[in-house]
């Protein structure tokens, strides 16, 4: 009885050793770990992304930019862009709706697209990393 007790005490001493073992080779992981694209300051902005129809005609695109969805029409900044792809910066986990006003001959044509500028975080070992996702907004005329 006495030898089985000894086996029992062995064998949970050398698991209770592995097991701070192995918490060990975790810290060590952690000290390698690469932090350059770990930002730890929690955004307050992210990006929304446009793509455009910049072309003789329209050679300067304005752009109503809107907090939320296009129904709701709460008019954030109005703004003018004449380069594509045009980034607008706005405030993170929100969303927003753009709406393009081109010419194409006597017609006045509005395009419309919207998305959430998403902050997200995640762990890496002892510290907390950021990262917004803009989206992409195609705000580009149709070929005819």
């Amino acid at each position: 009885m006495r030898i089985f007790a000894l086996i029992i005490i062995s064998i949970c001493f050398w698991s209770c050793k592995e097991s701070l073992t192995s918490t060990n080779t975790s810290n060590a992981d952690c000290a390698d770990n690469d932090y350059s694209n770990c930002n730890t300051i929690e955004p307050t902005h992210g990006y929304l992304q446009l793509r455009l129809s910049i072309n003789n005609e329209n050679p300067s695109v304005p752009l109503v930019i809107f907090k939320g969805n296009f129904d709701v029409r709460d008019t954030l900044f109005l703004d003018t862009a004449t380069i594509s792809p045009y980034r607008i910066a706005v405030s993170a986990n929100d969303n927003y709706t753009v709406a393009a006003k081109y010419k194409s001959g006597d017609k006045i044509i509005h395009a419309i697209d919207g998305g959430v500028v998403k902050k997200e975080y995640f762990s890496m070992c002892d510290s907390t990393c950021w990262q917004v996702s803009g989206p992409v907004l195609h705000l580009e005329l149709k070929d005819k």
